[in-house]
This record gives structure tokens, C-alpha cells and sequence, in this order.
């Protein structure tokens, strides 16, 4: 996988912002075999991006640990948690939320 740069992080915050949409960050964990994602949602998206911008580096790996490393971003519609019923359950929701993921990095 090709490397991000802090200009296309900084862009997709922005994107996300400007349409309403939360934000994913895809990161690579220490002593996991897969990474990470963590959302976000738009009314935080501030903060999150000046805590981005101040804890990695310019190669976005974090300033304490080069292991960790963002290593892609994109936006996601949360929408899909406002159409959960009671009846389901939470591996259901888990698979919903995946998907919105997978259907966002595919755009």
C-alpha cells in the first residue's frame, strides 16, 4: 500500500467536514497483525485533525512510536447507526458498519 501524505489527510478531514461525514483513520498497531480503524465523528473533526497534526510526524508515523502510522483516512457516512433497530444485534450492526467502511475506501 502506497503511503498517504499529511496533505491528503488534511484534505480528506476537510472533504469529510465540508459534507457532513465522519472520519476514519486506518492505523497500524504494534503486535497486530491487521490495523486499526478509529471514527470519528463531523463535530469533532477539528480537534482530531490538531491532534493528527500534532502527534504523527510528516511520514504520519506517531511521534513516540514510528509503529504507529496512519496509513489511510477517508469519510464515512454514520447514517447507518440512526437505522438500527432494537431487534439487532450487535454483530449485525458490527457488519453494517464494516460495510459502509468498505463502500467508502472503494469511491
Amino acid at each position: 500500500m502506497e503511503r498517504i501524505t499529511k496533505e491528503y489527510l488534511i484534505n480528506t478531514f476537510k472533504i469529510a467536514k465540508e459534507n457532513n461525514k465522519s472520519i476514519c483513520v486506518e492505523l497500524t498497531i504494534p503486535g497486530q497483525n491487521d490495523t486499526e480503524y478509529r471514527i470519528n465523528k463531523n463535530e469533532s473533526i477539528d480537534n482530531k485533525l490538531q491532534y493528527y497534526l500534532n502527534t504523527y510526524n510528516d511520514k504520519l508515523e506517531h511521534n513516540r512510536n514510528s509503529l504507529v502510522r496512519i496509513v489511510n483516512v477517508f469519510a464515512v457516512d454514520m447514517e447507518v447507526g440512526s437505522k438500527i433497530t432494537e431487534s439487532e444485534t450487535r454483530e449485525q450492526l458490527r457488519k453494517k458498519l464494516i460495510d459502509n467502511i468498505v463502500k467508502e475506501r472503494m469511491k
